[in-house]
């Protein structure tokens, strides 16, 4: 804690007359991130994104309920991405190594009982997990879930109305924790690919 209260001064020390100016203006995000809560993912550091840049929905192993499953807070958030904000593009990025991941495909969290029930939003990962990388071990079988995961997260989201209705544009990526490299799903050529200076219109309509 003591940590962030220092930081907090810190920034408000250093902040510029620009970046104030960048503070109060009205956010216009071009693009929805969704991505896991762990906390080794520092989303502004490594997007280089600027305040009013970037909408986040985090979550554990950012999972996207397909509409109507449940009452939390994510529909809403993807709702007025879509609705208000007008974002042009939806990321689900996940990462190797994820905690929930792990759990999901190994023993349930019996004494978590809200993670548990949490997870089991996920059991068609767990599932794809079991049946396209049961033979997979290690940080390989963290890769491909990661992946599985992301993919289904995007299927999830076209359940949405505001993203079916709409002109948005759905991307999956996974962002490796051995390396700190992203990959994106080629939603034409059907193949897991690193991402390039000048994105390539991998993404599909919602």
């Amino acid at each position: 804690m003591q940590k962030l209260v220092e930081g907090l001064i810190e920034y408000e020390a250093n902040l510029t007359p620009e970046g104030r100016e960048l503070l109060g203006k009205t956010q216009t995000p071009d693009t929805l991130l969704i991505t896991c809560s762990d906390s080794r993912l520092v989303v502004g550091l490594m997007t280089g994104c600027q305040p009013g840049e970037l909408f986040i929905m985090r979550n554990a192993g950012n999972v996207v309920p397909p509409y109507g499953t449940t009452a939390g807070g994510e529909a809403a958030t993807i709702e007025y991405a879509v609705s208000v904000l007008k974002v042009q593009h939806i990321v689900v990025c996940g990462h190797t190594r994820c905690g929930a991941l792990n759990a999901l495909n190994g023993r349930p969290p019996e004494d978590l009982p809200a993670v548990a029930a949490w997870l089991g939003l996920a059991e068609s990962t767990r599932r794809m997990v079991k049946r396209e990388a049961g033979d997979l071990e290690g940080d390989d079988l963290s890769r491909r879930a990661a992946e599985l995961h992301a993919l289904k997260q995007v299927d999830h989201l076209k359940t949405h109305p505001a993203v079916a209705a709409s002109e948005v544009q759905l991307h999956a990526w996974v962002f490796d924790l051995t390396d700190g490299s992203t990959r994106t799903f080629d939603f034409n050529r059907r193949e897991w690919k690193p991402l390039t200076p000048l994105l390539t219109p991998a993404g599909h309509r919602g």
